[in-house]
């Protein structure tokens, strides 16, 4: 039961970067040397439903990883995410605000119905481009108006 509390409260949170030649992206590692990256871009992934449990520990790790990345566009790929609790949403909210005053932009991408129905009800629907949106990751990227149009087939196969 503790091991499913601790699980539950520290998703994981991680980079990620595409195996050459391939469509295929998986999380960075040193057994991976090869696989390659966008210079400016910074592509996270995390998992669970983020709650007011799980918020801090996902804010803090996120935080370090686009911290360390000196990035300019960070797409956070959503499709393990099944839900946003209120205060996993304040957080994020409040991480695209002062990642946006720093000029960082935040993308989301591969929202399930659910969050995707949250997230365009809150202050960050105000970004939202229909068009430009899927619920895959394999279509292009751009969820948030404003932004140049970023187009990469990718998958999480």
């Amino acid at each position: 039961m503790l091991t499913l509390i601790y699980q539950s409260n520290h998703p994981r949170v991680y980079a990620v970067r595409q195996k050459p030649g391939t469509d295929v992206f998986r999380p960075r590692s040193s057994e991976h040397p090869e696989d390659e990256s966008i210079p400016g871009l910074l592509i996270l992934r995390t998992e669970g439903r983020m709650t007011f449990a799980s918020a801090p520990h996902a804010r803090l790790r996120l935080a370090a990883l686009v911290d360390a990345s000196k990035a300019r566009v960070i797409i956070l790929e959503c499709s393990a995410i099944p839900d946003f609790e209120y205060t996993a949403l304040r957080a994020l909210i409040e991480a695209e605000e002062k990642l946006r005053e720093h000029g960082v932009a935040l993308w989301l991408t591969a929202l399930n119905p659910e969050a995707l129905r949250v997230v365009k009800r809150s202050p960050l629907g105000r970004f939202w481009v229909e068009s430009a949106c899927s619920s895959t990751f394999a279509t292009p990227w751009l969820p948030m108006k404003g932004e140049a149009t970023f187009r990469r087939s990718v998958s999480t196969a």
